[in-house]
């Protein structure tokens, strides 16, 4: 019996997973521990647009094509909830916004989601209390 995973965690796509070496290499780092890895992506998966980048990419980390989620114009905390995954990654401040104000209580202060690939002036400004990764 395989053992299961206990931690999982998502990474955004476009401007996040796919152009920043930097969480890919945490990605890779991540697959090859006791985490569950996940893309969390805003894309459609219709057969229309082409989403070869994303399966090249996942298959280079060592992401499975089936822990890929398409939540096109949902929102990605219910994503998140759906499949119980405990931190997410990725470059919209109101994503990640969304994803932390759903999932705090006034009990606690822990966040869902990391910021990554921003405007770190803009995003400073507008939220002061976010957990950021900025590359240099």
């Amino acid at each position: 019996m395989a053992k299961q995973k206990s931690f999982k965690i998502s990474f955004d796509f476009d401007e996040c997973l796919n152009d920043n070496i930097h969480i890919q290499n945490l990605a890779k780092i991540l697959v090859n521990t006791d985490c569950e890895i996940f893309i969390l992506t805003s894309r459609v998966n219709d057969g229309v647009i082409s989403n070869n980048d994303l399966f090249n990419i996942a298959k280079e980390i060592g992401i499975s094509l089936d822990n890929i989620i398409f939540v096109g114009t949902s929102n990605k905390y219910l994503a998140m909830k759906k499949h119980n995954i405990t931190l997410h990654f990725d470059d919209n401040a109101d994503t990640v916004d969304r994803i932390n104000r759903h999932f705090d209580s006034p009990l606690s202060t822990n966040k869902r989601a990391v910021l990554v690939n921003f405007d770190f002036e803009d995003v400073v400004n507008t939220f002061p209390n976010y957990i950021v990764i900025k590359e240099q």
